[in-house]
């Protein structure tokens, strides 16, 4: 992963078939291009972008959607509420994340492993007021 210049920035898409987001630094200069895929890109839900789960979500290094740099997928693990695992553009495992909490005005705990499942540390959501 390359060296980032913080903060980044998110800029979605609107009125797509599926997720979108362009990342900038500070300066402006795009870093990434995200997007969702559905495993059926034709899917009533794929093309209504109201697919409550996400299937692949692949990072590229522009817009132009030419080169996946990672990919990651959704994974189950029955210990917790959403879980996914990071990979490279060759597959190779970089890392998980899972999410751990089941009533959503709580704040969930991300637990973040290396490619070996060892935890590595956990990210606390604070309460919404």
């Amino acid at each position: 992963m390359q060296d980032l210049d913080f903060p980044v920035n998110f800029t979605f898409e609107k009125f797509t078939f599926a997720n979108r987001l362009q990342v900038t630094d500070v300066k402006g200069q795009a870093i990434y291009f995200v997007k969702q895929v559905h495993e059926d890109e034709f899917s009533e839900s794929s093309l209504l972008n109201i697919d409550p789960f996400i299937d692949e979500v692949k990072i590229f290094r522009d817009s132009s959607a030419a080169e996946a740099l990672y990919i990651m997928k959704a994974v189950p693990w029955k210990d917790f509420t959403a879980s996914f695992g990071f990979m490279d553009k060759d597959g190779q495992v970089l890392g998980y994340v899972a999410r751990s909490t089941w009533v959503p005005e709580l704040a969930a705990h991300y637990h973040i492993f290396d490619k070996h499942l060892q935890k590595v540390f956990i990210v606390r959501e604070g309460l919404a007021m």
